[in-house]
């Protein structure tokens, strides 16, 4: 055993353990006789207990017993208790059975079943009085958010002992609400459900409550909008945990509090479109980006470093935005080389030398102006840069011998009743136009809305409810697209809405044959 073995702490737990051997032995005997230990027998304790205590802490030792932080002990840890002691009063049973020693054989099993009782307890015990004298929280309790929990399934018991157990945790948890009739009352987690959802205007006035957290991730949208529309009205915050996927895949590891999002509040089913693509389509090639600096063209960039390219363009004009995604992907993706590039899609010496010089394989075309109203009173240059851009894209991918092009659109280019909508709709026919006629195979895709992207309308609606502001909209009826960027998640996420006439699906493509 080494100097690290044998710290205090181990040795504090090892000496306990002889005491409580010891007593457990000695009570095992007065049972035994029931308070009237013969003098052969007491001579028999008193040669044999010793030995037994350090027999047990040596195996506990052996088992690892004494290398646990017991403020996290758990079953497993109980089992090592019980190997211990069977391990212990096993063999010594074994002893007694082989040898005239005139053990009680009765002692020897009430002392096993004593020893894993009282050295369970001592250590359960400990992680109790522990948690109860050093994890409550620093904070001042005028500095504390008392909270209600939505929700009492696993979830939420894991939020609840995550901040019972954080001594820096602000949030104080009251108590549950659920649904579930069978749950009213029931303690979990050392907390009470009070009540239903029904109950909430109650139970925020009679506990004082600052916060309503939804521990319900996978809930349909309905529900959490009814939840924030009764926070609203009560006047206390209301915010979510994340959905199983974001803890496993993201930044996130532990059990988090956040505010509701976008994508909470669809209230439709999701559809998880995965990247499927051959091993050659993107890995150990040049990729092109334009629009690289954008929602849309720097999720393309990320999602697209799955497949290995060697190289991947970004193309923009904003140079914030194209500086941004390229200190991103290079911290992630060291291995995969990318070139930052400054310029406008509109200009044929910027483009024709950067196709020149770098020869993408594969070009996906994300750069657009993309906002109706500003179109609306600039058609000339809606025209130009969408128009007359993708034009001078498509004529070099195909002239430099790119092997695929993909034009990203959106559904505004269905029957358009918009500037924007009909330059997108335009540059589909540009790219669809030259499919049979070049070796590149030219795809288009409709996007919908996507929320949350810049200028999006979502953060629009939500800047105009904070000041307090109507919510302006173009029509009562109209129909939209919705598409979620969930950076955290290994494919793109689509929320399906209602179909604007003409359209059949939420995304399609040409390509030639």
């Amino acid at each position: 055993m080494t100097p690290r073995m044998l710290n205090w702490h181990r040795i504090a737990l090892g000496l306990v353990d002889l005491a409580i051997l010891h007593l457990c032995i000695y009570g095992a005997f007065w049972l035994r006789f029931d308070g009237d230990i013969p003098a052969s027998y007491w001579r028999i304790y008193l040669y044999t207990t010793p030995a037994l205590a350090c027999i047990f802490v040596a195996t506990a030792l052996l088992l690892g017993l004494y290398n646990r932080i017991w403020e996290y002990a758990s079953a497993d840890a109980l089992l090592v208790i019980v190997a211990g002691a069977t391990i212990t009063f096993g063999l010594f049973g074994l002893v007694v059975m082989t040898t005239p020693l005139g053990y009680p054989r009765s002692v020897v099993a009430m002392s096993w079943g004593f020893a894993i009782l009282a050295v369970a307890a001592t250590r359960f015990a400990w992680r109790t009085l522990r948690r109860h004298l050093y994890h409550a929280s620093t904070l001042p309790k005028a500095d504390r958010v008392r909270a209600l929990v939505y929700g009492a399934g696993q979830t939420g018991v894991m939020l609840v002992r995550q901040t019972r157990d954080d001594p820096q945790s602000h949030i104080e948890i009251v108590g549950f609400v659920d649904d579930d009739r069978c749950l009213q009352s029931m303690i979990i987690a050392g907390k009470r459900v009070l009540g239903t959802g029904d109950n909430l205007a109650e139970l925020v006035a009679r506990y004082n409550v600052d916060e309503i957290i939804l521990a319900l991730p996978s809930v349909a949208g309905t529900v959490i909008q009814r939840v924030m529309d009764q926070g609203r009205e009560l006047g206390v915050r209301v915010r979510t945990v994340p959905r199983l996927l974001e803890l496993l895949t993201g930044e996130d590891q532990a059990v988090s509090v956040r505010d509701v999002d976008l994508g909470d509040l669809i209230g439709r089913d999701t559809s998880c479109l995965n990247l499927a693509l051959p091993d050659n389509y993107i890995e150990g090639r040049t990729i092109l980006v334009t629009g690289a600096g954008g929602s849309i063209g720097s999720e393309i960039c990320r999602q697209l470093c799955r497949y290995g390219p060697e190289r991947v363009v970004l193309l923009g004009r904003g140079e914030n935005r194209v500086h941004s995604i390229y200190y991103e992907l290079t911290e992630k993706w060291p291995r995969i080389e990318f070139v930052p590039v400054i310029a406008n899609i509109t200009s044929r010496e910027a483009m024709e030398e950067m196709f020149d010089r770098y020869r993408p394989a594969v070009v996906i075309h994300a750069a657009a102006h993309k906002h109706v109203y500003l179109m609306e009173v600039n058609a000339v240059e809606a025209a130009r840069n969408n128009v007359l851009g993708t034009e001078l894209v498509v004529n070099l991918a195909s002239d430099y011998g790119v092997e695929r092009f993909i034009f990203v659109s959106t559904d505004k280019a269905v029957e358009p009743t918009s500037v924007m909508g009909a330059t997108k709709r335009l540059c589909e026919r540009i790219v669809a136009s030259r499919n049979g006629s070049s070796k590149t195979k030219f795809m288009a895709v409709r996007f919908g809305n996507v929320l949350g992207s810049a200028g999006s309308v979502v953060p629009i609606f939500q800047r105009c409810a904070r000041m307090g502001r109507p919510l302006q909209v173009t029509h009562p009826d109209v129909d939209r697209f919705f598409m979620t960027i969930l950076k955290r998640l290994p494919s793109w996420s689509c929320r399906r809405g209602p179909w604007a006439k003409g359209a059949t699906s939420s995304s399609w493509t040409w390509e030639s044959p």
